[in-house]
């Protein structure tokens, strides 16, 4: 048996009554502290990347227990390491270790150049030689900023516009948060479209899927046009050149398994909540950016889920009821393949109008929510029989629906 398993079978670290999914944050640190303490001649390396993402005081904590777990491994001659990340804001102060800074890094400004003359569609000759230079001298080291750049100039090289591309570099902007406004702002077609776009970023109850991404999208740009999915008639490639399209270049479908959609780089998002972004493109929605926005998640998935008829693909409400969990499944990947969005409309439709109903009221909404169609939607994506419901017994979830 191992020591990890002997850790999580004692009692007076883990209860043997506790649920698996009910672990806190304490627990967590003793019992990692305890794993640490039971590594003898094992060597152990953890990586910890985007500290500069998370709350400030619970990477004070986390830096804390790591440094006190450190110094307990020097002392006992115990191989520990750990391998943090971020960027240079906020500052983060660690007492012992090494540090490196990317950009000072040997082979830094050789891996940018690299990239430049590979990715740049300009050809060869002196004056491709001036372009790539000035495009370094205004990195300053800045990866992204980089990427985005040799984007914007190749699609003058593409157009044949090689006059335009020296003034159209001296425009573009050196820092970074500038350039993601410049290119949001630099034409105003499809707006609708971006707004949208930033909204379910932002403020998605999880990451949505590709096609997910699109339904929700399409269920407030043109409601009417909603049905049954085709996957021949929306393919992969269409999907993400409207993702690419919609968010103006700054989203993309990631390269997991769920092909889940995301802004391009973490800082597209403190542009848009920790510079101001927001409202500088959007200054009339004032303060109430998010609930407006989560207003509109939730007219989103309204319109989705009231638009579609998945009546064809749903078993009859007394058989659904009885359905064994593995049965269950079956029927919601039937639905699910058919309706790619209404996983997320049917469950997260009333996340999104309680988070809204922080400043806009929600009363006429309530009123109005078909709760016997959307029992029997749920239903359908409910694996476990316990939490089915009959859609004729709804007196008890008309009341937990109108508490929030």
């Amino acid at each position: 048996m191992s020591d990890l398993q002997m850790l999580l079978e004692d009692a007076d670290l883990v209860p043997v009554d506790q649920d698996a999914d009910s672990w806190d944050l304490g627990q967590l640190r003793t019992l990692f502290r305890h794993a640490i303490r039971k590594l003898g001649r094992r060597k152990l390396t953890c990586f910890i990347d985007a500290l500069d993402e998370c709350d400030e005081v619970e990477v004070g904590e986390m830096l804390a227990l790591f440094e006190d777990l450190g110094q307990y491994a020097v002392q006992n001659n115990i191989q520990f390491y750990v391998c943090l990340s971020s960027r240079h804001y906020p500052y983060i102060d660690i007492r012992h270790g090494q540090k490196l800074i990317l950009e000072n890094q040997p082979g830094h400004a050789e891996d940018l150049t690299e990239y430049v003359r590979d990715r740049l569609r300009a050809g060869s000759g002196p004056k491709n030689d001036e372009v790539v230079t000035e495009i370094l001298r205004k990195a300053s080291g800045v990866f992204m900023w980089v990427v985005l750049v040799v984007d914007i100039l190749n699609k003058e090289y593409l157009r044949g516009r090689l006059f335009a591309v020296e003034s159209r570099l001296q425009e573009i902007p050196s820092e970074l948060s500038e350039l993601f406004q410049n290119i949001l702002t630099r034409d105003q077609d499809n707006m609708d479209d971006l707004l949208l776009s930033i909204q379910w970023l932002l403020y998605s109850a999880r990451p949505l899927k590709r096609e997910e991404y699109y339904l929700a999208l399409v269920s407030a740009l043109a409601p009417d046009t909603l049905k049954e999915w085709n996957p021949k008639d929306n393919t992969h490639e269409l999907i993400d050149r409207f993702i690419t399209s919609s968010s103006k270049g700054l989203a993309e479908t990631t390269r997991s398994d769920d092909k889940t959609v995301q802004f391009i780089h973490e800082s597209v998002r403190d542009f848009l909540l920790k510079d101001n972004g927001l409202r500088k493109l959007w200054p009339n929605m004032g303060d109430d950016f998010e609930a407006q926005s989560q207003d509109k998640l939730k007219d989103c998935c309204s319109a989705y889920f009231t638009s579609v008829d998945i009546s064809a693909h749903m078993p009859d409400d007394e058989f659904l009821l009885k359905l064994h969990k593995k049965d269950a499944k079956k029927v919601k990947q039937d639905v699910v393949h058919s309706f790619p969005f209404m996983d997320y409309a049917i469950n997260y439709i009333l996340f999104h109008a309680d988070a809204a109903a922080q400043k806009i009221p929600q009363d006429s909404f309530f009123l109005g929510f078909p709760l016997k169609q959307w029992v029997k939607s749920n239903n359908v994506f409910e694996e476990h029989r316990t939490r089915r419901h009959n859609p004729e017994s709804i007196n008890l979830l008309e009341r937990l629906v109108n508490a929030g």
